[in-house]
């Protein structure tokens, strides 16, 4: 939505995000806030060199248990790629970054002499992959499905294994 034109279908995805974000709705997202922080406390009692990594799965297994359902962990490969992601986005849309941002005149460079291209285009597929969830989300809303909720939390996969839950007593 950040880099979205300002049309219908960026008002649509507006109108969604401003339904799921109102203070009633986020009341009902406790039980996933409360769930993921004892996961969190989990993790910095068994690996508190990484509270960088904690921190960032817990805020992205929120939003991941709220919109789609779907918990996860430090170690999840989808999870390592967000963050790497987000990582490239952050550094390529630093002012200067790219020569081409001052001329972009050197767009018009045919394509194999535009160093910068490979880098954009990796970036795109990368966050392309990520269609399917929202498609999920899309057909949801479409159809007046429910979306995940307090009462379906217990459906959810956690993301400990077997033997880490059994350990766990919060």
């Amino acid at each position: 939505m950040v880099l979205m034109p300002y049309d219908n279908k960026w008002r649509n995805i507006r109108k969604i995000m401003h339904q799921l974000l109102t203070a009633k709705q986020a009341e009902t997202y406790r039980p996933f806030q409360d769930r993921e922080s004892k996961q969190l406390l989990w993790d910095y009692l068994h690996a508190p060199d990484d509270f960088w990594r904690h921190n960032g799965r817990y805020a992205n297994s929120v939003i991941m248990s709220v919109v789609f359902g779907k918990r996860t962990r430090a170690d999840d490969p989808d999870v390592i790629q967000l963050f790497g992601t987000i990582d490239d986005f952050l550094g390529n849309t630093t002012p200067g970054k790219w020569l081409v941002d001052s001329f972009p005149s050197l767009a018009k460079l045919p394509k194999p002499l535009q160093w910068w291209r490979p880098f954009a285009e990796d970036g795109y597929r990368r966050t392309i992959e990520y269609g399917p969830l929202f498609d999920r989300v899309l057909i949801l809303v479409c159809t007046k499905s429910s979306l995940p909720n307090s009462r379906n939390l217990s459906l959810m996969a956690p993301p400990l294994n077997a033997s880490q839950q059994n350990s766990m007593t919060l």
